[in-house]
């Protein structure tokens, strides 16, 4: 038997040989394969053809083929009825769903009326009352308990204000409440008393007006009688430290020294000089009168005020009646004095009509007309509140500020205020304008304001300011605070006690007639004081 022996070297060529020899036997395989398939094709290609010629040749009408130009028309005729078929489609199910909707809308009018013609019961709100207590030293306290969090907050308030500084000591209210603060008290030193606050977490806070002084104190549960030590020790037995006092009297005169730097408020600072001219509210402290002041003034002005039957406070939070009544007697001695000091007479606020010029380098003007009005326990005072709402405090749609503002573009600010007090009232219009539209702006507020003594309000324009009022009413007690603090303030003025409750059934009744009596009564313009600040030469006119 013969033996083939193959060497190493030669074993790559063999294997090389045999692939080649595998390609070649496999190939015709393929290539038979494709031709047979092309070849069946081609075979049922020619049968259909010789099908059609066959009918052709039978009877079967053979369709000619038709150029491209014809195709190509008949497809785009074809294609524009489709389209005009679905259009007109699409139009009659949109014409089909407006008609359903506008029935639906129309069901739903009978089905849901307007809201505007909806009849429905009046909202009752019942005011939260705090309660009235009168404590053994004579303070009354107003307390309302609200137990949501661990937080206590108190109010005190003074019969006292800036009406009540001496002549010539203008400025005393405000520096003796500021130092009472800052002082320290006979126990404490300024600084200690700023120690002991923070590091309790006591928030203690003192100002002036013009007819009151208010204290408040805010503090942690935890740290109640600790916070109610304090505050009684700066109330009752303040130090009045000679350093810390002139502190306050430098923070002051700077703030005098750079009033005119601010011309709203330098407006307003001369405007109440001459509206309460020939009255105390009508003084305003300077830098003489601050500077005479001394420590001795300041603890005399304490001494005539600053007592437990002159003062009221409102406490609120997480407290109970038991609580408030055994700290504040605790802490709140009873003093020998008694009664309350005779309050200033009530101002006139009646002008003579002419302008007062307030000179000032500045590119804008603010003018500013007062009138005298009633008093917060007249009888008046419902009708005249929906009076100036209507007229400038109702925001945008009231008449100042529509016609100054929305209608003629000459004011970025424009509108009014009332102020009443128990014994007396005023109120105000004011446009604050370029300086070259500081006459037309004038001549706009005087014309607004002598139109409501012509022409009653519209009953339209008396239905938005009562809903709006009264609405409105509410947000004046949303928490425990506001609550007590404003049935305090009902006292404080002397006002009825059921003026809260009362104050949206006097709103409601007011009528046309009334409102158009005050006008003519309140509203004349020769007994209007009539400020303006601004740099004359760029006036549009003379002020007069």
């Amino acid at each position: 038997m013969m033996k083939i022996k193959i060497k190493n070297e030669n074993v790559s060529m063999a294997l090389f040989t045999v692939l080649i020899l595998l390609l070649f036997l496999l190939f015709p395989v393929r290539s038979w394969t494709l031709e047979s398939r092309s070849n069946q094709s081609t075979d049922k290609n020619t049968a259909v053809l010789k099908t059609q010629e066959s009918k052709q040749g039978t009877g079967y009408p053979m369709k000619k083929k038709k150029p491209v130009s014809q195709t190509l028309a008949g497809e785009t005729a074809a294609l524009g009825k489709t389209i005009s078929g679905k259009t007109r489609g699409s139009e009659t199910a949109k014409t089909g769903k407006r008609t359903t909707r506008q029935a639906v809308i129309t069901e739903n009018a009978v089905k849901y009326p307007s809201p505007e013609t909806i009849l429905y019961p009046i909202l009752q709100y019942q005011i939260p009352e705090a309660r009235r207590i009168v404590l053994d030293n004579g303070m009354i306290l107003f307390i309302l308990e609200n137990h949501e969090l661990p937080l206590v907050e108190i109010t005190a308030v003074v019969r006292t204000g800036s009406a009540y500084d001496p002549p010539d000591k203008e400025g005393l209210a405000e520096l003796a409440c500021l130092s009472m603060r800052t002082g320290g008290t006979q126990a404490l030193t300024g600084d200690a008393l700023d120690d002991q606050l923070d590091r309790y977490a006591i928030r203690i806070g003192a100002s002036a007006d013009m007819e009151m002084a208010r204290f408040n104190l805010s503090v942690l549960k935890e740290n109640l009688e600790r916070g109610v030590d304090l505050f009684s020790q700066i109330l009752q037995s303040p130090r009045f430290d000679p350093p810390k006092v002139r502190t306050d009297k430098d923070l002051i005169r700077e703030r005098l020294r750079r009033i005119e730097d601010d011309p709203q408020e330098y407006a307003f600072r001369e405007f109440r000089k001459h509206l309460y001219r020939g009255n105390p509210r009508g003084n305003q402290k300077t830098m003489a009168s601050v500077e005479n002041l001394q420590a001795s003034d300041l603890a005399g002005f304490h001494h005539q005020y600053f007592y437990p039957t002159n003062m009221m406070i409102s406490v609120t939070g997480d407290i109970t009646q038991d609580e408030a009544v055994r700290l504040l007697s605790r802490y709140f001695l009873p003093s020998t004095l008694s009664g309350k000091p005779e309050a200033p007479p009530p101002p006139s606020a009646r002008g003579n009509g002419q302008a007062i010029l307030v000179p000032k380098e500045t590119p804008q003007s603010i003018v500013l007309a007062g009138f005298a009005a009633p008093a917060k326990n007249s009888p008046d005072y419902f009708a005249f509140s929906i009076l100036d709402f209507v007229l400038g405090s109702g925001g945008f749609r009231s008449r100042i500020f529509q016609e100054i503002r929305n209608d003629q573009g000459l004011a970025y600010s424009a509108g009014s205020f009332y102020k009443a007090r128990e014994d007396y009232g005023v109120f105000s219009a004011y446009g604050m304008t370029k300086a070259d539209s500081t006459l037309k702006v004038l001549n706009s507020l005087k014309a607004i304001i002598e139109e409501t003594a012509n022409t009653p309000l519209t009953p339209d324009e008396i239905s938005w300011a009562k809903k709006s009022m009264i609405n409105g009413f509410l947000f004046s007690f949303v928490s425990a605070d506001q609550i007590a603090y404003q049935q305090m303030m009902i006292e404080y003025d002397r006002l009825p006690q059921d003026f809260l409750q009362r104050w949206r059934e006097n709103i409601r009744k007011v009528n046309s007639a009334e409102i158009l009596l005050l006008a003519r009564t309140y509203l004349s313009a020769d007994r209007a004081t009539i400020v303006v600040l601004g740099d004359e030469k760029r006036f549009d006119g003379p002020v007069k």
